[in-house]
């Protein structure tokens, strides 16, 4: 039989906050193709839903495969839905952090990642560094009127291996972009998303704030990306000089 879950990753201390993943637990002597996936990931309509199957347990870690679907396509790297494959494992009780306190994830694109319990309640990531490279050439002034944001607004101007990265001028251009997401779908793909960040107006409470579009995916918008911070870590570390930083 195969469990499935709505777990809410990221999550505040307000219940149903946070980004939902669906997670679908597959039992060791099952296949799904990718089409059935798929169609799974589409009928359920979260930004991700993760499909894990568990390969092994010893050395004080359990192994699982894990892979990642949009409601449209599948994506080589998620954060949320990994952070909540891992909290489906434990409520299943097909992993007990106090006896093996590692889950390490084997994923076909991003390598191997390891969710590591630090507590029963809270589950730390280790997650691959994505750099950001300044792109050279002129912006891509039909992205940028799409999304809301003229030319003198972009401090700086990127790509990740996945995505588009626009640092803007402050936090309120951020939290005030409403995206035009149908002209959006009428640019060619740029890309799996676009990263929008600043810093944060009150840094005493975090270094920086960021939204992330999807639409060539079929996610609009992510409330919460983690694999995004992949990039968004690399960059604001060489620009504040921190190691450990803080996200509003």
């Amino acid at each position: 039989m195969m469990l499935g879950f709505i777990v809410d990753a990221f999550v505040t201390e307000r219940p149903f906050s946070g980004n939902p993943a669906g997670v679908c637990l597959i039992p060791s002597d099952k296949t799904l193709s990718d089409d059935l996936m798929q169609n799974i990931a589409n009928e359920l309509k979260h930004s991700e839903t993760a499909f894990i199957q568990i390969l092994s347990s010893e050395d004080g870690e359990l192994s699982c495969s894990l892979r990642w679907f949009t409601p449209t396509v599948e994506v080589e790297l998620c954060g949320h839905a990994t952070l909540a494959s891992a909290a489906a494992l434990s409520f299943s009780k097909y992993w007990n952090p106090a006896t093996l306190t590692t889950v390490k994830f084997h994923t076909l694109y991003s390598g191997d990642l390891i969710v590591q319990a630090l507590d029963a309640n809270f589950f730390q990531m280790d997650f691959p560094l994505l750099p950001v490279e300044q792109v050279t050439e002129s912006m891509n002034e039909e992205l940028l009127a799409a999304l809301g944001l003229r030319r003198e607004q972009v401090v700086y101007y990127g790509k990740s291996k996945f995505d588009v990265f626009i640092h803007v001028q402050n936090q309120s251009l951020v939290e005030k972009l409403t995206p035009a997401f149908e002209k959006l779908l009428r640019i060619p793909q740029v890309g799996r998303g676009v990263i929008v960040t600043s810093l944060a107006d009150n840094r005493e409470e975090a270094h920086f704030c960021s939204r992330f579009f999807a639409p060539w995916t079929g996610v609009n918008e992510d409330p919460v990306t983690g694999s995004a911070h992949c990039s968004l870590g690399y960059y604001w570390n060489l620009q504040l000089g921190k190691s450990d930083l803080y996200v509003g």
